[in-house]
Protein backbone atom coordinates (compact mmCIF):
# COMPACT_ATOMS: atom_id res chain seq x y z
CA UNK A 1 0.00 0.00 0.00
CA UNK A 2 1.40 3.46 -0.96
CA UNK A 3 -0.40 6.54 0.17
CA UNK A 4 1.47 9.78 -0.89
CA UNK A 5 1.81 11.46 2.52
CA UNK A 6 1.65 14.96 0.75
CA UNK A 7 -1.94 14.01 -0.73
CA UNK A 8 -3.81 12.03 1.64
CA UNK A 9 -5.52 13.44 4.82
CA UNK A 10 -3.60 11.39 7.82
CA UNK A 11 -6.02 10.12 10.32
CA UNK A 12 -6.28 9.56 14.23
CA UNK A 13 -4.62 6.77 15.91
CA UNK A 14 -5.17 6.67 19.66
CA UNK A 15 -2.38 4.25 21.21
CA UNK A 16 -2.46 3.03 24.62
CA UNK A 17 0.41 2.16 26.58
CA UNK A 18 1.48 0.78 29.47
CA UNK A 19 4.56 -0.61 31.47
CA UNK A 20 5.73 -4.82 31.30
CA UNK A 21 2.14 -6.10 30.38
CA UNK A 22 -0.78 -4.78 28.33
CA UNK A 23 -3.32 -2.83 29.51
CA UNK A 24 -6.64 -5.31 30.17
CA UNK A 25 -9.33 -6.16 27.39
CA UNK A 26 -11.89 -4.88 29.66
CA UNK A 27 -10.78 -1.61 30.16
CA UNK A 28 -11.48 -1.15 26.42
CA UNK A 29 -15.12 -2.73 27.14
CA UNK A 30 -16.70 0.05 28.58
CA UNK A 31 -15.82 3.22 26.18
CA UNK A 32 -15.98 5.78 28.73
CA UNK A 33 -13.53 4.26 30.82
CA UNK A 34 -10.34 4.04 28.28
CA UNK A 35 -7.23 3.57 29.85
CA UNK A 36 -5.53 6.77 30.95
CA UNK A 37 -1.73 6.39 29.30
CA UNK A 38 -3.00 7.37 25.69
CA UNK A 39 -1.52 9.07 22.83
CA UNK A 40 -2.50 10.64 20.16
CA UNK A 41 -1.07 10.67 16.36
CA UNK A 42 -1.89 11.43 13.16
CA UNK A 43 -0.62 9.10 10.77
CA UNK A 44 -1.42 7.08 7.42
CA UNK A 45 -2.18 3.55 6.81
CA UNK A 46 1.58 2.90 5.50
CA UNK A 47 3.15 3.86 8.92
CA UNK A 48 4.82 1.20 10.03
CA UNK A 49 5.20 -0.40 13.92
CA UNK A 50 8.75 0.93 13.54
CA UNK A 51 7.70 5.09 12.94
CA UNK A 52 5.04 4.21 15.81
CA UNK A 53 7.30 3.20 18.19
CA UNK A 54 9.75 6.35 17.00
CA UNK A 55 6.93 8.72 17.64
CA UNK A 56 6.34 6.74 21.32
CA UNK A 57 9.94 7.09 21.93
CA UNK A 58 9.89 11.15 21.47
CA UNK A 59 7.34 11.64 24.20
CA UNK A 60 8.40 8.71 26.66
CA UNK A 61 11.91 8.22 28.05
CA UNK A 62 11.55 5.01 29.44
CA UNK A 63 10.79 3.60 25.70
CA UNK A 64 14.46 5.01 24.19
CA UNK A 65 16.50 3.21 27.01
CA UNK A 66 18.42 0.16 25.42
CA UNK A 67 16.94 -3.31 25.29
CA UNK A 68 13.38 -2.04 25.60
CA UNK A 69 11.10 -3.71 23.28
CA UNK A 70 7.50 -2.84 22.34
CA UNK A 71 4.86 -4.82 21.80
CA UNK A 72 2.46 -4.06 19.75
CA UNK A 73 -1.58 -5.25 20.40
CA UNK A 74 -4.60 -4.90 17.57
CA UNK A 75 -8.00 -3.61 19.57
CA UNK A 76 -10.91 -3.75 17.66
CA UNK A 77 -14.75 -3.90 18.14
CA UNK A 78 -15.62 -7.34 17.28
CA UNK A 79 -19.45 -7.01 16.32
CA UNK A 80 -20.25 -10.81 16.48
CA UNK A 81 -19.46 -11.02 19.95
CA UNK A 82 -20.79 -7.02 20.36
CA UNK A 83 -17.23 -6.08 22.03
CA UNK A 84 -13.67 -5.30 21.82
CA UNK A 85 -11.01 -7.85 20.85
CA UNK A 86 -7.57 -7.91 20.51
CA UNK A 87 -5.21 -9.35 17.69
CA UNK A 88 -1.39 -9.34 18.59
CA UNK A 89 0.92 -8.17 15.76
CA UNK A 90 4.29 -7.96 16.22
CA UNK A 91 7.04 -6.46 18.86
CA UNK A 92 10.06 -3.40 17.81
CA UNK A 93 13.13 -3.66 19.40
CA UNK A 94 15.47 -0.96 20.19
CA UNK A 95 18.81 -2.69 19.92
CA UNK A 96 17.69 -4.35 16.25
CA UNK A 97 15.65 -4.79 13.73
CA UNK A 98 13.26 -7.43 13.67
CA UNK A 99 10.02 -8.69 11.01
CA UNK A 100 7.59 -6.73 12.92
CA UNK A 101 9.62 -3.21 12.16
CA UNK A 102 8.45 -2.94 8.31
CA UNK A 103 4.67 -4.07 8.95
CA UNK A 104 2.51 -1.58 8.18
CA UNK A 105 -0.93 -0.64 9.83
CA UNK A 106 -2.38 -1.78 6.51
CA UNK A 107 -0.84 -5.02 6.46
CA UNK A 108 -2.16 -5.40 10.63
CA UNK A 109 -5.49 -5.32 9.02
CA UNK A 110 -6.47 -1.72 11.02
CA UNK A 111 -9.27 0.13 10.19
CA UNK A 112 -9.61 3.47 11.22
CA UNK A 113 -11.18 3.53 14.80
CA UNK A 114 -9.15 0.86 15.95
CA UNK A 115 -7.17 1.19 18.82
CA UNK A 116 -3.24 0.08 19.31
CA UNK A 117 -2.39 -1.04 22.78
CA UNK A 118 1.38 -1.27 23.25
CA UNK A 119 3.41 -3.14 26.39
CA UNK A 120 6.78 -1.21 26.93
Amino acid sequence: LAVDRQKSVPFLLRIFFNFEIHNPLSEYNQIDRLPENELQVYTWRDATLHELAQLIKEVLPEAREPGVSMQFNLIYPDALRGRYSVTTLSSVHNDRTGPGDNRTLADCRLVIGDFIDVSI
